[in-house]
């Protein structure tokens, strides 16, 4: 069990909303595969500084056989980890061009699916960041590997 199911444990709504990732997730990996998939949701983890999040994903780019701060994109995974970080940095001023290129490769019941996993991704930064969950054990192994965004820098309090 993942230290942030064992938080998520102490109240069982709140358990059961946030288990609703995995489906979020099965429907991505459906639609944008499960390359795409992780190359996404790590670009929003490491975006959101979410060091649980981000050290996840980096292991599972590393499964994959990437190296995680050394990555390349193509056409398709760059508008995705394009649109993850715009996510990310403001929702509400995601560029038309950003769903222009989207459009290339997914239509409109797509691109609610990967949106939608983004909030969920998000959210489950969120969580793991304000209650400052602990990295899990087998993860240790690679906690330096994770660098904090700094893209909120210059941003005023």
């Amino acid at each position: 069990m993942t230290n942030m199911k064992r938080g998520l444990l102490n109240d069982a709504a709140t358990y059961d909303a946030y288990m609703a990732w995995y489906t979020s997730w099965n429907r991505l990996v459906e639609v944008i595969g499960e390359k795409d998939a992780v190359l996404y949701a790590h670009a929003i983890s490491t975006t959101n500084s979410c060091q649980l999040c981000s050290l996840f994903f980096i292991s599972d780019v590393k499964g994959l056989g990437l190296d995680p701060a050394n990555l390349e994109y193509d056409e398709k995974e760059t508008v995705l980890t394009d649109l993850g970080r715009a996510i990310v940095k403001d929702p509400t001023d995601v560029s038309d061009e950003i769903f222009d290129r989207l459009r290339k490769f997914f239509n409109d019941q797509e691109i609610v699916v990967i949106v939608g996993f983004a909030g969920q991704m998000i959210a489950t930064n969120n969580f793991n960041s304000v209650l400052k969950i602990d990295v899990d054990k087998r993860l240790l192994p690679i906690i330096n590997e994770f660098k904090p965004a700094t893209w909120r820098e210059g941003l005023k309090k």
